[in-house]
């Protein structure tokens, strides 16, 4: 399915928002976000200064809509340091273990790897994805999984102060 801003605004609203910090209606910066993010454009940048919640609305919902709904089986999170992309990927692994709305509606059984960054989520008809997390001083080159390069590739925080 063709993942939309309004999906991914769905998403983020009726089953994300509940472990957002300070939860508060989706701004309309957030919907530019994921216009973009589902846009046609094969490349999108974005930048905005610290606190307009980037990560919350494309490295989380975007990325959790985009592997419920089938449209990306295999992201890649580049950060600063593997430690920064572990964090993503942590928070994300505990919507697909912990969120009972998010499972239920997705069908979500189980995570097959659990690993700091690497985790591989298996759906209950047999579907599995996988999201990754690297440093941006890592090796990145030659990545593959079940014969394919990741389909999505998300950089947030790649560098520091």
């Amino acid at each position: 399915m063709k993942v939309t801003a309004e999906l991914v605004e769905g998403v983020s609203r009726s089953i994300l928002s509940q472990n957002y910090e300070d939860a508060t209606e989706v701004p309309d910066f957030h919907k530019d976000l994921w216009a973009l993010c589902c846009s046609d454009h094969p490349n999108v940048a974005i930048a905005a200064p610290r606190a307009h919640g980037k990560s919350t609305a494309i490295t989380h919902a975007y990325v959790i809509s985009c592997l419920c709904m089938r449209e990306r089986q295999y992201v890649l999170i580049v950060s600063d340091t593997e430690e920064q992309s572990g964090e993503f990927i942590s928070d994300i692994k505990r919507e697909f273990t912990d969120n009972d709305v998010l499972r239920d509606l997705y069908g979500v059984d189980r995570l097959v790897r659990d690993q700091t960054t690497d985790a591989i989520i298996r759906f209950k008809d047999g579907h599995m994805c996988r999201i990754i997390g690297k440093g941006s001083e890592q090796k990145i080159r030659g990545r593959k999984w079940r014969g394919s390069r990741p389909d999505l590739i998300i950089t947030d925080d790649a560098e520091n102060e």
